[in-house]
């Protein structure tokens, strides 16, 4: 029997454009990594290091975080790509995602707030014993969760909703296939008995 335990994630940034612009910097930002609700913080227990690179005109332009809050705050003045890359315990691997720092935002109606947050999910397929204990083992509360302003922001969780009904549909249409296939599975087998008697 094949086990899957999936944990989603959120990863991207936050910008805010600063009253006052501090050597050429327009914008304060934060680049992070979450979980996507209380019940994928246990992910928190199998990262390792989360490592942040960032344009080489940076000053120590790969930053390393070993423990929650997953994120790094800036000044800034352009938009560019950084790469994330999560790095998991137990020689589990490492997954990179690539994210786009947006600092000036399209919709003209919230000038001087942008959110441009992604989705995504971890997917562990058997994982070894101790793999699995702590994927299903309670997660330290990061510290950062009561303040955070995105996850109070009304847009945002709006689009966290909407992101829940696609993923329970897309689960469902995903069952059906599943039960679908095993059918014809049962009748390509029954087939095949039937013309080797």
């Amino acid at each position: 029997m094949s086990v899957k335990i999936t944990k989603r994630i959120l990863y991207g940034n936050e910008a805010t454009l600063l009253k006052k612009q501090i050597l050429n910097n327009t914008h304060t930002w934060t680049l992070f990594v979450r979980a996507f609700d209380d019940e994928d913080l246990e992910l928190y227990n199998m990262i390792e290091v989360v490592i942040f690179h960032l344009h080489e005109s940076f000053s120590s332009p790969h930053r390393r975080k070993e423990q929650p809050p997953f994120e790094i705050t800036e000044n800034g003045w352009g938009e560019f790509e950084a790469l994330i890359e999560i790095v998991f315990k137990h020689n589990m691997g490492s997954i990179t995602l690539k994210h786009f720092i947006m600092l000036f935002n399209q919709d003209k109606t919230k000038k001087n707030y942008v959110s441009h947050v992604c989705f995504d999910q971890v997917v562990f397929i058997n994982p070894q014993e101790e793999v699995f204990k702590l994927l299903n083992s309670p997660a330290v509360y990061p510290n950062w969760k009561a303040g955070n302003a995105l996850k109070n922001d009304d847009l945002f969780l709006e689009e966290k909703d909407a992101l829940k009904k696609v993923q329970a549909k897309l689960q469902n249409e995903l069952q059906t296939v599943e039960s679908e296939y095993h059918n014809l599975l049962g009748l390509v087998c029954k087939k095949k008995n039937l013309l080797t008697e």
